[in-house]
């Protein structure tokens, strides 16, 4: 999906007019319509001229009377239509008519992936047609949202220049003092922080615009609009995305290299934000803990499970050290999180209700408590197990001996049980947000089959 915002401005300008734009969307009227589709000519024909280059395939070849020299190979197909996706008239919002400004109607998933697995790239633009014939100027953000979350994408990555800062509100004191390019950079957050900042920026943006007088200096307009519409409307598109099925979403830089960086590196070069896939996770109460009990007795009953007197397991949930997965009151899964010296702590008791098994739930309540222990300062994380040794080394444990564990928690083990220890070392929340993408890929469907 292609973006045209800042290329529209030349020639609208050219034209005589002055492009206008308010709350963050571009009024299109005639000779807006006529740039937008002058420049979407222009991007479509620069990308297909690149996509079409091909790479130098070697000499020779199966093919009968292959020549000896190198060969100049195909490029990729590009396929874009009127028909991928269509779209409908804004109106009149607030009391601006909008013209030729268009939204989203409707994505034709299955045609899109009918290009998709036959090797082609699909260009979308701004440009969407209604059924009756109408072109409309789309925004590029909301096309690539509406397309991602149709599609059930895997990621949404959008290349922008804006930078999502750090601000007081989000936890960085004094932050917001500094100059937004020395602010730091958030570099993650879950779906339910970015849809608080979203509700956050709309509010601010209200306040905002009713005090900015339509008269105001176009660059301090200009200016307002960059701050508060380009950052938050990409973060309100994401948060719409991943709501509608799309696993993660990305806000990258334009720089080489970046891409590669955000995708393959533990630090990233811009932030991502993912689905919640914590949701329904909470601390134990000590009304959970007939529901932990009733969930944890099949286990006890076959020696998985050491068997936890009642008064215990009322104690440690007591204790803060017990968490549970919940859906309407019922307990899906729980899991305990205990601290045995500063850097250390044991996960224990990790128990999904065989009804909800398969679905990642146990994947969910291990990834929550990591993130947890690090929020904590805990470093090393380990799990003592007699039948689940495979699932625990699938998931970055490694097998160590008993000693290895520190001494308080060595004077309690049962060492007739022969437990092996795994223990795991924690690093970074964006360490994890890498793990998930392995166990994650099928959190839409399984969220959809469960109705959520």
């Amino acid at each position: 999906v292609v973006g045209m915002r800042g290329r529209v401005d030349a020639p609208v300008r050219a034209a005589g007019a002055e492009p206008q734009i308010v709350g963050g969307r571009r009024v299109s009227d005639a000779n807006t319509l006529r740039a937008v589709q002058q420049v979407s000519g222009e991007v479509r024909a620069r990308v297909e001229a690149a996509l079409a280059r091909g790479r130098h395939a070697p000499p020779g070849g199966s093919e009968r009377g292959a020549s000896s020299a190198p060969r100049l190979g195909a490029g990729v197909d590009v396929v874009t239509s009127n028909a991928l996706y269509s779209a409908q008239p804004v109106g009149v919002l607030s009391g601006v008519d909008f013209k030729s400004t268009g939204e989203v109607r409707r994505v034709d998933a299955d045609k899109i992936h009918a290009y998709l697995d036959g090797g082609a790239v699909v260009l979308l633009t701004s440009l969407g047609y209604s059924a009756s014939g109408e072109v409309y100027n789309v925004p590029a953000v909301e096309v690539a949202a509406r397309a991602a979350g149709a599609l059930k994408a895997s990621k949404l990555i959008y290349l922008t220049g804006a930078r999502l800062v750090m601000h007081s509100q989000l936890g960085g004191a004094g932050a917001s003092a500094l100059p937004v390019d020395q602010r730091p950079l958030v570099q993650s957050m879950r779906l339910a922080e970015a849809r608080e900042l979203v509700r956050h920026w709309d509010a601010r943006s209200e306040v905002a615009a009713a005090r900015l007088p339509e008269t105001a200096d176009p660059a301090a307009r200009s200016r307002y609009e960059s701050a508060e519409f380009v950052v938050g409307g990409l973060c309100k598109r994401c948060v719409e995305a991943l709501s509608s099925g799309v696993n993660r979403a990305h806000l990258v830089p334009p720089a080489p290299g970046a891409l590669l960086q955000e995708l393959y590196t533990l630090d990233g070069a811009g932030t991502l934000i993912a689905y919640d896939v914590y949701d329904g996770i909470r601390i134990a109460t000590a009304a959970d803990v007939p529901g932990i009990a009733e969930l944890t007795a099949p286990l006890e009953e076959q020696g998985v499970l050491i068997p936890r007197p009642l008064h215990e397991l009322t104690r440690d949930v007591h204790q803060g050290f017990y968490y549970v997965l919940t859906r309407d009151a019922n307990i899906l899964a729980c899991a305990m999180l205990k601290r045995y010296a500063l850097d250390c702590a044991e996960l224990g008791c990790l128990v999904v209700s065989p009804r909800y098994r398969k679905e990642g739930r146990g994947d969910s309540m291990l990834s929550f408590l990591e993130r947890t222990a690090i929020s904590a300062g805990v470093s090393r994380l380990f799990a003592l197990s007699t039948r689940t040794m495979q699932w625990f080394t699938e998931r970055g444990f490694v097998e160590v001996p008993v000693s290895e564990l520190p001494e308080r928690r060595q004077r309690t083990i049962n060492l007739a049980r022969g437990s092996k220890v795994f223990m795991k070392g924690l690093n970074s929340p964006r360490e994890l947000d890498a793990e998930e993408l392995f166990w994650a890929a099928d959190a839409p469907q399984s969220r959809q089959a469960r109705g959520g």
